[in-house]
């Protein structure tokens, strides 16, 4: 079939779409035995350098005649190409993964390319075998760093999450240190995005070509790397539609270090891919926003950093001062509307507050992004007669005005990684009930909020009425805010980010664990109801973390 599809002779005979994957794999071997004189149909290979580099040769020739020809139909085309290029990938593994067979295809195929057969040809059978490869021989596969001038920055989008925020908040340090940054996204909302400042060393860029073409995605990626000298790629998309591992493997082909930051706890990402733990290690280097966070990636091989997240010193400089003890009755809640946030908490906590006071106001901040949950939320305010209780406030892009008219904040979060509505809450002295999350940071020194388990409505709402009804207390918590986000104002978040860049430009990893048990067991207890948690994996790995304590 493809010595006549590039002869452009007439098929001996037409094949169907199932045929095409078997002929393919016979017409290679074919091909092989030809131009090089080499059987590569066994099951298992033992190849020499220059017996790698033939095949590989071979294969690049036969992949860009195809490219080069017209079929009659485009998906035709492209089975045909996958097909070439698995079989090259098939070559590899019965070759044990040589690391010389690899070399080969490295020299001879694009980063693109190489990492957009990798993620379809890549599967369960195969995948610890091969992260195990390229974390073993990461020395020898890539290029030694250079020194980093210019970072690239990517997440999905720049509005209504806190990435977006910590976005705009670091590309101003970055900016100040001296270094070029080129910010990536998927999308572009000029209404909603939050702004970045202006720069001639800075860049904004949007992927144009979409997902279903991951190849042309890589290729348009290649040439924003060569355009504007990227040396550092720094991924805030810790998994979703571009793969962590796509991310890592693409950029260090090209010879361009990565950085992940990890924004949330690790129970909320494990169940993503249970692999995950293989993939982080290939990264240069990972982000933790928590020491227990920290201690779960560090256990796994990852060369981990814990760096707390910039605050924002516009609201330490320009904010409003609240006058606890005057009592409005309101408390805030704001957030996105999706299940990690349990918004349906909202109605249920109201519904006990307003027992004891009964003109108590909420003002519900978010975009309801979660048709479903939204709605839900409007059905249970009006079957619970919540209606001058409960306002829906849509998103706003400025919040103070609801924080300076606030006495009282909830959260009703199940999880989060560093949520920047505690650093709000806390800059603008605002007493908080929330559900325990006290593997967070802010809550370490247990001032300026109130905890109760998760999902304890009454819990909750009798915290909110003791504030409500209490000036004192109100007035003490309120300073207690204020005073427990002062380490967190004073970090040197510069000084931090640098140590991890002049890390990367040295290849230098560290194996250092802080063992924060008692957080990661509790997490492990809060994830068991949860029924998308990999429990007997996360299992062994607390238990790994008690035998190396």
């Amino acid at each position: 079939m493809l010595l006549e599809i590039i002869n452009k002779e007439p098929l001996k005979k037409s094949l169907s779409i199932d045929e095409i994957p078997a002929t393919i794999r016979t017409d290679m071997q074919k091909i092989i035995a030809e131009k090089c004189n080499l059987d590569i149909s066994k099951s298992t290979l033992n190849l020499n350098k220059n017996d790698c580099g033939q095949i590989v040769l071979t294969f690049k020739k036969v992949y860009d005649k195809i490219q080069t020809l017209n079929f009659s139909l485009n998906e035709v085309k492209s089975l045909v190409i996958n097909n070439i290029m698995s079989n090259l990938f098939d070559v590899w593994r019965r070759c044990e993964y040589s690391l010389s067979f690899f070399a080969a295809i490295k020299q001879t195929f694009s980063a693109a390319i190489i990492t957009a057969v990798l993620s379809r040809y890549i599967n369960n059978s195969n995948i610890d075998d091969i992260l195990d490869f390229f974390f073993e021989k990461k020395d020898k596969i890539f290029s030694k760093n250079r020194p980093i001038k210019t970072i690239a920055l990517y997440y999905y989008s720049m509005f209504n999450n806190g990435i977006a925020r910590f976005i705009t908040l670091i590309v101003p340090i970055l900016l100040d240190m001296g270094y070029k940054i080129v910010v990536i996204t998927d999308d572009i909302d000029e209404e909603r995005d939050y702004p970045l400042p202006q720069s001639e060393n800075l860049k904004r860029i949007v992927i144009k070509t979409p997902y279903d073409n991951f190849l042309g995605r890589l290729e348009e990626l290649t040439n924003y790397v060569n355009e504007y000298k990227i040396d550092l790629f720094c991924s805030h998309a810790y998994y979703g539609k571009f793969q962590p591992l796509y991310q890592i493997l693409f950029f260090k082909l090209l010879n361009v270090p990565v950085v992940m930051e990890m924004h949330n706890i690790f129970t909320v990402i494990v169940p993503f891919n249970r692999k995950l733990d293989k993939i982080y290690r290939l990264a240069d280097a990972i982000i933790n926003l928590s020491r227990t966070d920290k201690t779960f990636w560090s256990n796994q091989g990852c060369n981990c950093y814990y760096i707390p997240n910039p605050i924002y010193k516009e609201i330490v400089e320009n904010r409003t001062k609240r006058d606890p003890k005057v009592n409005r009755k309101t408390i805030l809640w704001i957030g996105q509307f999706n299940n990690q946030k349990q918004p349906l908490e909202i109605v249920p906590v109201m519904k006990e507050v307003v027992k004891y006071i009964p003109d108590a106001k909420i003002n519900v901040v978010a975009n309801p992004t979660d048709k479903i949950l939204f709605e839900k939320v409007q059905s249970d305010i009006k079957s619970n007669s919540l209606e001058k209780n409960v306002n829906l406030c849509g998103f706003h892009l400025n919040v103070a005005p609801f924080f300076e008219s606030a006495d009282v904040m909830l959260m009703t979060s199940a999880v989060e990684g560093f949520p920047y509505i505690v650093i709000e809450n806390k800059l603008y002295e605002l007493p908080l009930v929330c559900y325990e999350l006290p593997y967070l940071e802010f809550f370490r020194n247990g001032k300026g909020y109130i905890s109760v388990r998760q999902q304890d409505r009454h819990a909750a709402a009798m915290a909110i009425v003791k504030i409500l009804t209490d000036d004192d207390l109100r007035e003490k918590m309120s300073i207690e805010a204020r005073e427990s986000i002062q380490p967190f104002i004073d970090y040197d978040i510069a000084g931090a980010w640098k140590k991890v860049f002049d890390d990367v430009e040295a290849n230098i990893r560290h194996d250092e664990k802080n063992f924060e048990m008692e957080q990661i067991e509790l997490l492990m207890m809060q994830s068991l109801s949860n029924q998308n948690m990999q429990i007997r994996y996360l299992n062994n790995v607390v238990n790994n973390l008690k035998q190396h304590k």
